[in-house]
């Protein structure tokens, strides 16, 4: 169990995602700016745009950082497109832009200076002049574009503006079960290719095999598609049949595969030897706590387990409750797990409500370079707890915590809103180089008691054998040399000094 002390109460994002409420009716200052009725570019046929200025002054004292003639010069321009067009976005249009920039104006987890605005308003503004004739004037695909052009300005790379294409790619990967045919999938060679089939999925009974290429779906080449654009076109309702053009050793082949409801797996617990069990899991989802729970328990009640391997490698993180869950169950009352803080205040701390059940298992967590967010949560509240030790190469370096907003088009504002702290105090966000993703200096991630660095090929193969595993799906050949487990076993079978 924990418990939650709310330090500072403005976590108004949260209840609005959970209420699914849109950014227009979660901010009455910012829907004031923008939505009442002459604050709205009306057809352009009528020849006249109202001026939005009065609600951009309105605001002033309700903690906007927006500059209003920031917000003039961009809606002249906006306005100069739209005559020059003869198209106007609609009233619906400009809510959701204008609501997705007010959400970050007051939920950011720093304020927004005037240079970040005037970069993130020319940005939009360049985006729509460059690129209407691209999206053949649709206005709500203009919006799109303009809103991940905006927030790019931001610099962070943890926040950004999902489509309604990448919230339906989103809630695909979280789900526990979908209608398809049961495959892990990756590109080669600018197609999709299979990982490998599912355990008693329907592309296994149909004779899809690892590493066959997909080359077209109902005789629609694909070459070239990103998996979210394949994907799609692949699932669909159970007992219905999908045509799947397979390469093979330089032969292709067409494939029916009759779709059917696969069970996501996330989770794979087992003994190792007769008292150190192993368990892993690729997300922080919402049942994982449940699952993790019920998975040491059993391996206690039937082998007197003594000792866990968490592997956390390649596990990118979830949701903040379940990861406090989960550490709550090896830590003693009162405990701190993690700390919030948002514009140099302390917003909220996660604390240990009663002793852990698992206090008296010893436990070891393995991470990656893979290993963000939630993963670094657990590794570094379990080691500045000196509970256990930490194993592997430094962790991704993600010390942040964003929420996730729908807005009126099907699209989802993701804020960073809080920095997080270990039990110790210290932040384990690592700067990054935004065009290349890469660390920039030796700081940040959570770095292991036991550093233990791999080739990239022989990291890869660990991890791909692992997922084979969570999925049921056997191995081919003797498994990759593991030295971080290896390490990890060393230490839960030394006597506790």
């Amino acid at each position: 169990m924990r418990r939650f002390l709310r330090l500072w109460p403005a976590l108004l994002l949260q209840a609005a995602l959970l209420r699914a409420e849109t950014l227009e009716s979660s901010y009455p200052a910012a829907r004031a700016v923008f939505t009442s009725e002459r604050a709205v570019i009306v057809p352009v046929k009528s020849r006249e745009i109202v001026n939005l200025v009065d609600r951009l002054d309105r605001t002033a004292g309700h903690g906007n950082t927006l500059p209003p003639e920031l917000a003039r010069e961009f809606l002249k321009r906006i306005h100069t497109l739209a005559r020059a067009k003869s198209s106007a976005p609609s009233r619906q249009d400009m809510e959701r832009f204008v609501g997705n920039l007010a959400a970050f104006d007051y939920e950011y987890v720093q304020p927004i200076s005037r240079a970040q605005w005037e970069a993130m308003l020319n940005a939009a503004a360049k985006t729509a002049e460059e690129s209407f004739d691209k999206v053949q004037g649709n206005w709500g695909k203009l919006v799109d574009l303009m809103l991940s052009s905006a927030i790019a300005e931001l610099k962070d790379p943890h926040s950004s503006y999902m489509t309604p294409e990448d919230v339906a790619e989103m809630r695909r990967d979280n789900a526990q079960s979908f209608s398809g045919i049961g495959v892990s999938m990756g590109t080669k060679d600018g197609y999709p290719f299979v990982e490998f089939p599912f355990s008693g999925s329907p592309a296994l009974a149909a004779g899809i095999q690892d590493e066959d290429l997909i080359t077209a779906v109902e005789g629609v080449s694909i070459h070239g598609w990103p998996l979210s654009t394949v994907i799609p076109r692949i699932l669909g309702k159970p007992g219905t049949p999908v045509r799947l053009t397979i390469r093979r050793e330089g032969q292709e082949k067409v494939v029916t595969v009759t779709r059917a409801e696969v069970k996501s797996r996330n989770l794979l617990a087992r003994m190792i030897n007769e008292a150190i069990g192993y368990v892993r899991f690729g997300q922080f989802l919402q049942n994982t706590h449940e699952e993790f729970k019920n998975a040491v328990l059993k391996l206690r009640a039937d082998h007197g387990v003594k000792g866990v391997i968490i592997d956390l490698r390649g596990n990118p993180g979830g949701q903040v409750p379940t990861v406090t869950d989960i550490t709550s169950n090896f830590l003693l009352d009162g405990q701190d797990i993690v700390t919030m803080k948002r514009r140099g205040t302390w917003s909220s701390r996660h604390v240990v409500s009663g002793d852990g059940i698992f206090k008296d298992i010893r436990v070891v967590v393995l991470i990656d370079e893979g290993s963000a967010s939630a993963s670094e949560i657990v590794a570094g509240a379990l080691g500045d707890h000196k509970v256990g030790f930490v194993v592997g190469s430094r962790s991704f370096g993600k010390g942040s915590q964003q929420v996730l907003l729908p807005d009126n088009g099907g699209g989802m504002a993701r804020i960073t809103t809080d920095k997080w702290y270990t039990p110790s105090g210290r932040s384990i966000d690592s700067p990054r180089d935004p065009e290349t993703g890469k660390r920039i200096g030796d700081v940040g991630g959570v770095k292991p008691d036991f550093e233990i660095s791999l080739p990239l090929e022989q990291e890869t193969a660990i991890l791909k054998e692992l997922r084979r595993q969570v999925f049921g799906v056997p191995l081919k050949g003797p498994m990759t040399a593991d030295p971080a487990m290896d390490k990890a076993i060393e230490l839960l079978s030394k006597p506790m000094s």
